[in-house]
C-alpha cells in the first residue's frame, strides 16, 4: 500500500450556474452566446448575497464573491478582484 494521502478534490460551480443565458438581456443577444461561453470558464466561491424588496423593486446585492479560473493543466489561479462589501 501506499503512503500517499489521497488527493481531495475541490468543487467549485461556475459562474454560469448563477447568471444564465436566459438572464442576459436580448438587446445583448448578439454576445449573448460569448458571454454565456466566459461564465462557463469562472468559477466561484464564497458567494454572499443579499435579497430585499423596496417599493415593490426585488434587489440584490452581493456581500462576498472570490472568482477562480481552471486553467488547460487543471491548475486553480485566483482571479486579481475578491469583491466584499
Amino acid at each position: 500500500m501506499s503512503n500517499q494521502t489521497p488527493v481531495t478534490r475541490r468543487y467549485y460551480p461556475r459562474l454560469s450556474s448563477v447568471v444564465t443565458k436566459d438572464d442576459i438581456p436580448d438587446i445583448l443577444g448578439f454576445i449573448k452566446d460569448g458571454v454565456t461561453n466566459l461564465l462557463d470558464t469562472i468559477y466561484y466561491k464564497d458567494l454572499q448575497y443579499r435579497i430585499k424588496w423596496r417599493f415593490g423593486i426585488l434587489l440584490q446585492k452581493i456581500e462576498e464573491l472570490t472568482l477562480y479560473v481552471i486553467s488547460q493543466n487543471k491548475e486553480i489561479e485566483k482571479l486579481k478582484a475578491t469583491i466584499k462589501e
